[in-house]
């Protein structure tokens, strides 16, 4: 297995994985299968008001307000995940060549890209707390009163918690970069 891979596995040098890395793992998972199982959910909840729709003349109240509000708490919950596994999107053909003629400076690179990450995060979280602390505190809901209302603070709590472990997620690969560049420094020199 290639050094690269080692750490970004978070594996020490006799193969195992670190505790926290494990733990971020697990973490990172869960938050993954919740989300799919919110989009499971909400693929039936879909289905079903279309049904009701189309055989009954009754839809589902509130299909489209919990549509509008669960996505955006799936996206968060499962992009620590996807980060973690590196299926992001990410327009990296300038840094792919950059990383077959200088690695080092690629993987500074990706430490940048990182760091940047772990502040965006540190920033939706800032925004997203004091907002979600006032909608629980005055009782804020989402929908039209009488046919579907959901309280808004779950949804917020959901972003702030996808975030923080996005950001941690971020956090964890910036000094995996950091690590492999000065790893490679060591190597060059001896």
């Amino acid at each position: 297995m290639s050094q690269l891979a080692d750490i970004e596995k978070g594996e020490t040098r006799d193969g195992r994985v670190s505790l926290p890395r494990r733990i971020l793992a697990l973490t990172t998972a869960t938050f993954n299968a919740l989300g799919s199982v919110g989009i499971f959910f909400l693929m039936c909840l879909i289905c079903l008001d279309v049904i009701g729709r189309y055989f009954f003349s009754s839809p589902i109240m509130g299909v489209t307000e919990i549509a509008e509000i669960s996505i955006v708490a799936i996206v968060f919950a499962q992009l620590a995940d996807t980060l973690a596994n590196g299926r992001i999107a990410r327009a990296d053909s300038i840094v792919n060549l950059i990383r077959s003629l200088h690695p080092r400076v690629a993987l500074a690179f990706d430490a940048a890209a990182a760091l940047c990450g772990v502040v965006l995060m540190a920033l939706i979280i800032y925004g997203t707390v004091p907002n979600m602390i006032n909608d629980y505190a005055n009782n804020y809901y989402i929908g039209t009163v009488g046919l579907f209302t959901f309280p808004s603070w779950p949804i917020k709590a959901a972003i702030a918690a996808g975030a923080a472990l996005a950001g941690i997620q971020l956090l964890a690969m910036a000094m995996n970069f950091l690590t492999l560049m000065v790893g490679d420094r060591v190597q060059a020199k001896s």
